[in-house]
C-alpha cells in the first residue's frame, strides 16, 4: 500500500497527527491535506498557493549552473499559454461591459480569462485592470486570485489595484505588451492575515513591459495629500504588512524604448512588507538608460524600529543594451543576495547601492559577467560584488 493511499484513509485528526510525526511520508500527507482543503473551499474563495518544492542551489554552483537551473525552473511563455487552453474572452475597450469586466473585486477568483486592451488601436485605449471605488475611495483586498490568465495590450498598466492587504495571488499567468509603465501596480495597505502573504506571484511571465514589471508602494498618512485615496484608512494602515513573495517569475524584453519612466523591473517602495524572491530571471532590457533590476525601500527614515528584510536567491539579471545602476536598497534591516548572475554591458558603471541600511548585509556567490559590478554603502565603495563572500 502506498503512502498516498495511507494518507487518504486517515481521519482528519489522524492526518494532522501524521503531518507532525511523519518523515518519509510527509509529502503524501501534505498532498492529501491540501486536496481536502480545496475540496471543501467555496468556489468564490481564492485557492491557497500551490505547494512549491524548494530545491536550494548549492553555493558551489558556478554562474553557468545558476543559469541552467533558472532555464529549467522558470516558466516559458509558450508553455503557459498552452497550459491555459481555451480562455474566456473579456470585452475590449469600447465594447459593452468593458468597465465591469476589467474591474477586479475582493474575494473573487479569476481563472482562465483573457483581457486584451487593444480595442480599436495600439494607443490611448485606457484599458487596464483596476480596483472598484465606493464613494470615491478604494476598499481593502484580502483575497483575490488570478490563475492561468492572459493580460495583454493594456495602456499604461496591466493592472492597477489598491488597498492590497493580504491574499493577492497571480499564478501561471502571462502579462505582456503593456504600454508606458507597469505590468502590475499594487498600492499596499499594512496589516492582513498573519498566516498568509500580502502578495504571492509565481510561475508567471512578464514580456514586453515598457517600464516596470512589478511595483508596490504603501501610501499612508505620511504620503503627501493622499489625493488618490489609494488606501482606505491611511492612519490605520501604517502597520507592518505581510510578506511579498515572488517565485519562478520571468521578465523578458523589459524596459522598452516607449516606456516613459526610467525604472527598476521589480520596485518595492516605502512599505513595511518583507520581500522574498527566488528563482527569478530578468532578461534583456532595451532602454538606453535604465534605473536597474531591483529596488527595495524601507521606512527607517521615520525613526521607527520596524525591521524589514529582502532575500533574493537564485536569480539572473541580464541587460542587452541599457547601462544602469543594477540594484538599490534603502533603509533596510536585512539584505540577502545569494546565488546570482549579473550581466550588463561594458561601460555601465554598474552598482548595487545600500543607503541608510542596517549592517546586516549578506552577499554570497554573485558573479558579474561582461562588466564589473561594484557595491557602495552610503556612497562609499565596498568592492566588487564578486569578491563578497558572506557578511562584511
Amino acid at each position: 500500500m502506498t503512502d498516498q493511499i495511507k494518507a487518504a484513509d486517515m481521519t482528519d485528526k489522524e492526518l494532522g497527527a501524521e503531518a507532525v510525526a511523519a518523515s518519509g511520508r510527509l509529502q503524501a500527507v501534505t498532498v492529501e491535506m491540501y486536496t481536502r482543503l480545496l475540496a471543501r473551499a467555496p468556489e468564490s474563495v481564492p485557492a491557497e498557493p500551490k505547494p512549491v518544492p524548494v530545491e536550494p542551489v548549492e553555493p558551489s554552483l558556478d554562474h553557468n549552473g545558476i543559469l541552467e537551473r533558472l532555464e529549467e525552473v522558470t516558466p516559458k511563455e509558450e508553455d503557459l499559454i498552452a497550459q491555459m487552453g481555451e480562455l474566456e474572452e473579456q470585452p475590449m475597450f469600447g465594447e459593452p461591459g468593458f468597465v465591469e469586466a476589467w474591474t477586479l473585486r475582493d474575494g473573487e477568483a479569476y481563472y482562465r480569462k483573457h483581457w486584451d486592451g487593444l480595442g480599436d488601436g495600439p494607443t490611448d485605449t485606457n484599458a487596464y485592470i483596476r480596483s472598484p471605488k465606493v464613494n470615491g475611495k478604494y476598499g481593502y483586498v484580502d483575497g483575490l486570485n488570478i490563475d492561468e490568465c492572459l493580460i495583454e495590450n493594456a495602456c499604461r498598466f496591466g493592472m492597477r489595484l489598491h488597498g492590497i492587504r493580504s491574499g493577492f495571488m497571480v499564478t501561471d499567468s502571462v502579462i505582456r505588451h503593456i504600454r508606458k509603465e507597469h505590468g502590475i501596480y499594487l498600492s499596499i495597505a499594512g496589516g492582513g492575515d498573519p498566516d498568509g502573504d500580502a502578495v504571492y506571484i509565481a510561475d508567471t511571465v512578464f514580456r514586453d513591459i515598457d517600464s516596470q514589471a512589478i511595483q508596490t508602494v504603501q501610501r499612508d498618512q505620511f504620503w503627501p495629500g493622499d489625493a488618490l485615496h489609494e488606501t482606505p484608512d491611511p492612519e490605520r494602515d501604517f502597520v507592518p504588512g505581510e510578506t511579498i513573495v515572488l517565485h519562478r517569475v520571468a521578465v523578458l524584453d523589459g524596459a522598452q524604448e516607449e516606456g516613459d519612466r526610467e525604472s527598476f523591473d521589480f520596485s518595492f517602495f516605502r512599505s513595511r512588507n518583507d520581500v522574498f524572491a527566488w528563482n527569478t530571471l530578468i532578461d534583456d532590457r532595451v532602454q538606453p538608460v535604465s534605473r536597474g533590476f531591483l529596488m527595495v525601500q524601507g521606512y527607517h527614515g521615520l525613526g521607527d524600529d520596524f525591521e524589514r528584510a529582502i532575500s533574493n536567491e537564485v536569480f539572473a539579471w541580464r541587460s542587452g543594451a541599457s547601462k544602469q545602476q543594477v540594484a538599490s536598497f534603502q533603509q533596510m534591516s536585512y539584505v540577502n543576495l545569494i546565488d546570482g548572475v549579473i550581466d550588463v554591458p561594458e561601460g555601465s558603471n554598474a552598482q548595487i547601492t545600500f543607503d541608510d541600511c542596517h549592517d546586516d548585509i549578506f552577499i554570497q556567490n554573485i558573479t558579474s559577467l561582461r562588466a564589473p559590478v561594484r557595491v557602495k554603502i552610503n556612497g562609499v565603495d565596498a568592492g566588487l560584488v564578486d569578491d563578497w563572500d558572506g557578511h562584511k
